[in-house]
């Protein structure tokens, strides 16, 4: 994402799978707009793919604010507050005919049976690291916890809602477009 004067962002993303999400942030953040209680990133050109550059592209309105952080949040039970506020409306908006779809919704947004066998195998290659130091082990032996509670977890259903996935290191603690999608209600939450 580049600035582009004092108003306007553009997204060019790196990768074909990056220019599909530009296509839906194209569709949904509008719609998803009038249900939130902050201000999202406003779609205004439609970049296409051409010579100069060879996939679809976005430029958004840009939101002036401050990168969350130490310096920038002085009051933590506010900031807590208002995400906790934006991430409830964002989960009651109505799903509007939106699917999961693609090639990352066999995981993303859905149940965690589908990743146990493959995260299993990597918790218990780990075991077999030479040189683990007492940290390392206690974390393993907590990750455990899962396989004593958690896999009741692994299979929640029920009807979808919208849940802003991450705010990935770095980035502003604005809503990113691209970040959106969709999980079933009951699943496990990070916190």
């Amino acid at each position: 994402m580049y600035r582009l004067g004092d108003h306007l962002l553009v997204r060019l993303p790196r990768t074909p799978d990056n220019a599909k999400a530009v296509r839906k942030e194209r569709t949904w953040l509008p719609r998803l707009a009038p249900h939130l209680p902050c201000r999202i990133p406003e779609p205004v050109h439609e970049g296409v793919p051409g010579p100069a550059f060879p996939l679809a592209w976005s430029v958004y309105r840009w939101i002036d604010g401050d990168e969350a952080g130490p310096a920038s949040v002085t009051d933590r039970a506010a900031f807590g507050s208002d995400l906790a506020t934006v991430v409830r409306s964002l989960r009651s908006v109505p799903l509007m005919g939106a699917t999961r779809q693609g090639g990352l919704s066999w995981y993303r947004g859905g149940g965690l049976r589908a990743c146990d066998r493959w995260i299993s195998g990597c918790f218990d290659a780990c075991r077999t690291v030479q040189g683990l130091v007492h940290g390392q082990r206690r974390l393993l032996r907590l990750l455990d916890l899962r396989r004593m509670g958690c896999a009741r977890l692994l299979d929640r259903t029920g009807q979808g809602v919208r849940l802003h996935g991450h705010r990935p290191p770095g980035r502003s603690g604005r809503l990113q477009p691209g970040l959106l999608l969709l999980r079933r209600p009951a699943g496990p939450v990070a916190r």
